[in-house]
């Protein structure tokens, strides 16, 4: 490799040196190589948060389409399993389910269900509908920003599904404020104002609801989130709560600012479990919690009722939220333990997978046979894997309507090698849509490529101005309400996932397509014969 250095003059030892022409250093380009035989790349998959009370099982499907979004939603399961609790308050995708740590036993068992794009949703209820086009400037994916507080966010379900002229916003940044004017897509024309705004955060999340069963043939899923103690700001943990039937206070202490749906916790020498109850509504001073809400009764988790008339208790009490683990950190790629890798050799390695087996059906004895070349996918690479030893973690039978089998590892049977497995002993005979979720390893991982394209380019023809064409505009542009794509915006959209760097933006003067920079050859030299589209020039100075 050669280093060209250019005539210029330097201080060398305190002396000024002058380097009149031009010089060639020959420097020994890194070629050598040390190969590592193994290592192990660590990996958290995705954030964590636990759950209990469950019915069904999320469907997981990483790089498909939506439909392993699991609802995020503010109430706890009610007494009918499938049907969702509150109001929805978020959404996010599913990495992977598994119990905690021993087998299945019931409600009380709590499980691992490790998510990804998390997003909570902060909702708009609008003045009116939003001018120009009406209800056409609040579809799925617009850009709504905030004219007093510049907070942004993006509409994530149709338009009044949460509420009379409510919008769901999700990625926000910012915080938006009640009476606030909004723009969306920014269209001048296209306003409305906010007359309230409701901001949710994983604290809310009291449940987790999906349903795909008419898409997947996996049965609904239903689950109430752990929830952990948390004493409310400018209150002891020594503080007694007094309650009454369905009211409760504090002495010389205020609620007010606490959210309606909140759970409270506090003891009652009835019940073994503590009490949930919900705070509906608050005295107007936010001194007296005038309404508890009750919460359905989860034996060895909760009692849900309120007291009965007449009936009052004094207890310590704590605030019930969930809690998120690896929120800040929730991705599904692991960074290599090293910089400079020039290969990765996986022929050898060996992965670990959990895979669902949808549809099966179990015999009219109780047991059921699965083998290997049924989680076979040859489209991710899955060519060939064998079952994993039996450990609760990493098996589990759902049936379709929505019971959990008490797996033990006396009813699990790997045979052939590891590519047949039998269970026997289940609760549940000729069962169809039953869903298997097992843990194989495969032997040599595949790799995969990513190809690097050196030069790209990108058009930005459209304009926000509604109504136009490219024949009624007067620079020949369209119209079109995708923030990112118009020449009026302030940010371009590449519409490309992963870009190393941006070479060059221009503008055009006219209605003409801009004019890239050009090189010229001499005429004769052959010089432009091997040029690759692409390829980086320098030149000398």
């Amino acid at each position: 490799m050669c280093i060209k250095i250019s005539p210029g003059t330097a201080y060398v030892r305190g002396f000024e040196v002058a380097l009149t022409g031009t010089t060639v250093l020959d420097v020994e380009k890194p070629r050598d190589t040390k190969s590592i035989g193994g290592a192990s790349i660590p990996f958290s998959m995705g954030s964590l948060i636990k759950v209990n009370n469950v019915s069904g099982t999320p469907f997981i499907n990483i790089g498909g389409d939506n439909s392993n979004v699991v609802n995020l939603r503010n109430g706890r399961k009610g007494s009918t399993a499938h049907t969702p609790a509150g109001n929805l308050v978020g959404e996010a995708r599913v990495y992977s389910f598994n119990v905690t740590d021993a087998s299945y036993s019931g409600a009380v068992t709590p499980w691992d269900l490790h998510l990804y794009d998390v997003q909570t949703f902060t909702i708009i209820t609008l003045s009116a509908s939003p001018t120009v086009s009406g209800t056409s400037n609040v579809q799925i994916g617009a850009r709504v920003r905030g004219l007093a507080s510049g907070s942004v966010g993006y509409i994530a379900r149709a338009y009044q599904s949460t509420g009379a002229r409510e919008i769901a916003l999700s990625q926000t940044t910012g915080a938006f404020v009640k009476g606030e004017q909004l723009i969306f897509n920014e269209r001048e024309s296209a306003k409305a104002s906010a007359s309230n705004v409701i901001t949710y955060t994983i604290d809310d999340v009291k449940s987790i609801h999906q349903n795909t069963f008419s898409t997947t043939g996996i049965s609904t899923f239903n689950a109430d989130t752990v929830l952990y103690d948390r004493v409310l700001p400018n209150f002891s943990i020594t503080d007694q709560l007094n309650v009454t039937a369905n009211t409760a206070s504090v002495n010389n202490r205020s609620f007010a600012g606490i959210n309606t749906e909140t759970i409270i916790a506090y003891q009652h020498g009835q019940f073994a479990d503590p009490v949930f109850n919900t705070i509906d509504a608050l005295s107007a001073d936010g001194k007296t919690i005038t309404t508890l809400g009750t919460t359905q009764d989860v034996t060895g988790v909760n009692k849900g009722s309120v007291l009965a008339t007449g009936i009052s208790t004094s207890s310590t009490f704590r605030i019930k939220v969930p809690v998120m683990l690896n929120a800040s950190d929730s991705n599904i790629y692991a960074k290599l333990p090293r910089q400079n890798i020039s290969t990765i050799d996986t022929s050898s390695s060996n992965l670990v997978i959990t895979k669902q087996i949808k549809n099966q059906t179990t015999s009219a004895a109780g047991s059921l046979t699965l083998t290997s070349q049924l989680a076979l996918d040859a489209s991710a690479g899955i060519t060939s894997a064998f079952f994993e030893p039996f450990d609760a973690e990493k098996y589990s039978i759902t049936y379709q309507n929505g019971l959990i089998e008490t797996l033990t590892s006396d009813q699990v049977s790997i045979t052939n090698g590891g590519n047949d497995i039998t269970f026997t002993g289940l609760s549940q005979t000729s069962a169809p849509e039953t869903v298997v979720t097992v843990t194989m390893k495969k032997l040599g991982a595949t790799s995969k490529s990513k190809n690097y394209l050196r030069s790209e380019q990108l058009s930005i023809n459209s304009t926000a101005k509604p109504g136009f064409s490219s024949s009624s505009h007067p620079n020949g542009l369209n119209s079109t309400r995708a923030y990112g794509r118009r020449v009026e915006d302030k940010e371009i959209s590449l519409n490309v996932p992963d870009v190393v760097k941006i070479i060059a933006v221009y503008e055009s003067k006219d209605s003409a397509i801009p004019v890239l920079d050009q090189i010229k050859f001499v005429s004769g030299l052959s010089l432009d014969t091997n040029a690759i589209k692409g390829k980086f020039n320098c030149r000398s100075r």
